[in-house]
């Protein structure tokens, strides 16, 4: 990646050497008279970024007992509010304690769009 991280060298930047938007060279100089790192690619990357996929990261909470409790957080509080609507018919009566609480995802749940093991990740 760019070393002030302006972009990764990934996708249509693969073949970059200069970051487009500041002018940092991509790769520490390489000794020309060292055979073996003749080639640009060979250089070291002045700055390099790890990636972690977050779906095995997601998928990693369920695999223990403690995991899988959290993550039933979201259906225990969708079902609290939704017997509270009933109860009280339709209106909300108890504080908003979390975005599941809120009329615009009730209102997916009902319809049928957020299903009872969807996960949801907030940014």
């Amino acid at each position: 990646m760019c070393v002030n991280s302006c972009l990764g060298f990934t996708g249509p930047f693969t073949k970059l050497e200069v970051c487009p938007y500041c002018g940092e060279k991509r790769y520490e100089d390489v000794d020309v008279n060292d055979s073996s790192r003749r080639n640009r690619k060979d250089g070291k990357p002045r700055k390099q970024f790890c990636t972690i996929p977050i779906g095995p990261q997601l998928q990693a909470l369920w695999r223990s007992p403690r995991g899988a409790q959290s993550m039933s957080y979201r259906r225990k509080c969708t079902e609290r509010v939704l017997r509270e609507l009933q109860e009280n018919e339709g209106v909300k009566v108890s504080p908003y304690e979390d975005f599941f609480d809120g009329s615009e995802y009730i209102e997916k749940v009902i319809r049928g769009d957020v299903g009872e093991n969807d996960i949801f990740l907030v940014l």
